[in-house]
């Protein structure tokens, strides 16, 4: 067991070495296709570059400071700040916050640590996000409305948690990259595809503009 858990770990080393060259960000310059070419999305997102959101991911920490972790469902996670662009690649990933944390306040925290390398889209472009975050230059929201003692242990494996999520994403763009006719990332294309075609063709039927102000 302890054989497996050190290459378990020195491949998670190796990977959260490739997020500095896999998750970054490729091309802020050009307006994406999906966006050119759906009159759902053109041209009230042609500055868009991408999404970002807080995503829980189910956490093990010790009894003492498992109230940090709680969500608001109750249970135990990290919550961690997600950017994505619209070719559903991670651009930048935030690990290592309580489930308690607002996301807004993960965001906040990110943009002030310039060492932290947030990816800042250009001047008259954005990120959009959901009601949680802030409308301000360059992010739009919708209008509102082991070994050792217990200790020891358990910071080591909150470490590990964290350098899970980052492998993962990690290996999820190294697939969109190098294997673009993935099944799993094909399907889900095909339904997002879907989903805009049924948009417009209800918008057109319906006679009626979208109202972005909700």
């Amino acid at each position: 067991m302890e054989t497996i858990d050190q290459h378990v770990h020195r491949v998670l080393r190796a990977l959260v070495r490739l997020d500095r060259d896999l998750v970054r960000p490729r091309n802020f310059n050009d307006t994406h296709p999906r966006i050119i070419n759906n009159q759902l999305f053109w041209p009230w997102f042609k500055n868009c570059v991408g999404v970002l959101d807080g995503t829980h991911v189910s956490a093990w920490v010790r009894a003492e400071i498992q109230e940090r972790y709680r969500n608001r469902y109750s249970g135990l996670s990290q919550n961690v700040l997600a950017v994505c662009d619209h070719d559903m690649r991670f651009v930048y990933v935030r690990v290592g916050y309580e489930g308690s944390t607002h996301d807004a306040r993960i965001l906040r925290n990110t943009l002030l640590d310039l060492n932290l390398g947030f990816p800042m889209a250009p001047e008259g472009k954005y990120y959009a996000g959901d009601t949680a975050y802030t409308n301000m230059p360059r992010f739009m929201a919708p209008f509102r409305g082991a070994r050792g003692t217990q200790h020891e242990r358990a910071n080591y494996l909150i470490a590990t948690q964290n350098n899970i999520v980052l492998a993962c994403c990690t290996l999820h763009n190294f697939i969109r990259d190098n294997m673009p006719n993935d099944m799993y990332f094909n399907e889900e294309a095909a339904l997002g595809a879907l989903a805009d075609a049924q948009d417009a063709g209800n918008e057109v039927q319906g006679g009626q503009n979208f109202d972005f102000s909700q």
